[in-house]
């Protein structure tokens, strides 16, 4: 039995053990209810058919976007891909009698390699929409609004307003409100242009802010343009609801966030917090939330869960869903009222806080596994229509290598793996340098207020071209460096 036959064997039993966990071991998504802590009735985990279409593809990646965490775990999953990069050749070297000091060099050489190609495939997938699973219901009566969002009009923005309406239409939310760092005149400009038929009529598109005080506030509901630079907290908070609009406290459950007391804030007026933020992620230490619900209940305050998006990757993990009998029937003016007025009531029976779950916490302690556990945790979500998914593709892979060898030699790619594995390389690198390219346009037509834009965009450019020249000088000096 050959070396290559018995690898293909044990990947096929390895894949076969992890889709089996589905089975004996299963975890499906849902969609909790954040204050009851237990599976929202009469809502579901809608998966498009181009998801499961292309499972083995996106599904990993998907998963990995709605991770507690997802730079740490990404971190952790480049450590091991690194590890395993110097790893193997010292171990094919053993394997072979050859000096391990040049099976070393050889995992050194391959280690940016590995680095641009996991860079490239998280870069396609951030600015890509692919089709992730959402919320789906129909309950005629329920408006699913987002109150926390970001355009490239903030700092730390990544999209544009129009991807943003698209974004949120994909994840079932009937209204949102666009809440750019301590500034809302591009906001007022593009309510404006949904009410005059520039923009599409739907999501319905509110106005705010998310001025950053001694602790970020959501101001919802603006009508009118202010600067709110060097405001103190109740000044802002004043202006808001001068306007008829409603205030929230953003993620102070974020240990870096709650510089002040609760009561400081409540005493200043507020109508409610955030008790779940996706930016920050869904899993939050519970003195700061059990706080959050106390102080709630005892001021008559609303909890409200957001998924603060800026434009990183097509999952969303959370949802408010408003009780408004009739809604869709009302007028655009009417609509935005009475989102407004909900908030303003502080009532809580009206508004259910929904978040995804497909996954438990990972313990502080094992966090250096997370890409193994999130890789189990991921299998053991499959339902069945994806696990046929993945047998049908693995199923093709099987076909195609049984296949292969009665290509004609005319119509073979004439190459050695390391040199495709040079050539994706130096392609990873092109794909790297191009987004940092174009996030360097994106903040010259911007005007220079998108300093996110910049600072990656200069990065990415530098890093990409570095990287394209050093796999092009790699693809020519393979048969002079002798790395196998």
């Amino acid at each position: 039995m050959t070396t290559r036959f018995r690898s293909l064997k044990w990947g096929l039993l390895v894949l076969l053990a992890l889709l089996s966990t589905s089975l004996w071991l299963p975890q499906h998504p849902w969609i909790e209810d954040v204050l009851l802590q237990k599976p929202a009735a009469g809502y579901s985990v809608h998966l498009p058919a181009g998801r499961i279409l292309f499972e083995p593809f996106l599904g990993p990646l998907l998963f990995l976007s709605r991770a507690d965490d997802p730079l740490q775990l990404v971190l952790w999953i480049l450590f091991w891909l690194m590890a395993a990069t110097l790893l193997l050749p010292i171990v094919q070297a053993r394997r072979n009698g050859a000096a391990p000091g040049r099976a070393l060099r050889t995992g050194l050489t391959w280690l940016p390699v590995t680095f641009i190609l996991l860079a490239a495939v998280l870069l396609i997938f951030l600015f890509s929409p692919f089709p992730s699973s959402t919320i789906e219901h129909e309950q005629k009566d329920v408006v699913l609004v987002n109150l926390h969002s970001h355009t490239y009009h903030s700092h730390d923005g990544l999209i544009s307003p129009l991807r943003l309406m698209h974004w949120h239409e994909r994840n079932g939310f009937d209204a949102f409100f666009l809440t750019e760092h301590n500034n809302h005149r591009a906001s007022l400009e593009l309510v404006e242009a949904q009410r005059t038929g520039v923009l599409p009529p739907e999501p319905l598109l509110i106005a705010g802010e998310e001025y950053s005080g001694s602790n970020h506030i959501l101001l919802l509901g603006l009508t009118r343009n202010f600067n709110s630079k060097d405001y103190p907290d109740q000044a802002a908070v004043d202006s808001a609801h001068s306007q008829g609009g409603a205030v929230l406290l953003a993620h102070w459950f974020s240990p870096q966030r709650n510089t002040r007391p609760l009561a400081h804030y409540i005493a200043m007026g507020i109508d409610g917090f955030e008790i779940a933020n996706q930016a920050e992620g869904i899993f939050h230490p519970e003195k700061y939330t059990t706080a959050l619900r106390r102080a709630a209940q005892e001021h008559d305050l609303l909890l409200t869960g957001n998924p603060d998006y800026h434009g990183y990757g097509p999952a969303c993990l959370a949802w408010n869903a408003l009780h408004l009998p009739g809604w869709r029937r009302l007028e655009r003016e009417e609509r935005t009222r009475a989102i407004i007025d909900l908030l303003r009531q502080r009532d809580q029976s009206r508004l259910q806080i929904l978040l995804y779950r497909d996954r438990m916490p990972i313990p502080a302690g094992l966090t250096w596994l997370s890409p193994l556990i999130t890789l189990l945790d991921y299998f053991r979500s499959l339902r069945p229509v994806q696990l046929l998914a993945w047998l049908a593709w693995t199923g093709l892979l099987l076909l195609f290598r049984r296949f292969a060898p009665r290509i004609p030699e005319q119509l073979r790619i004439p190459l050695q793996p390391r040199e495709l594995l040079s050539i994706a390389g130096a392609g990873a690198a092109a794909v790297t340098m191009l987004f940092g390219l174009w996030m360097l346009v994106q903040h010259s037509l911007l005007g220079g207020e998108n300093r996110i834009f910049l600072e990656y965009g200069t990065w990415l450019s530098i890093i990409g071209i570095l990287l394209f020249i050093y796999c092009i000088t790699l693809l020519k000096n393979l048969k002079k460096l002798n790395i196998f």
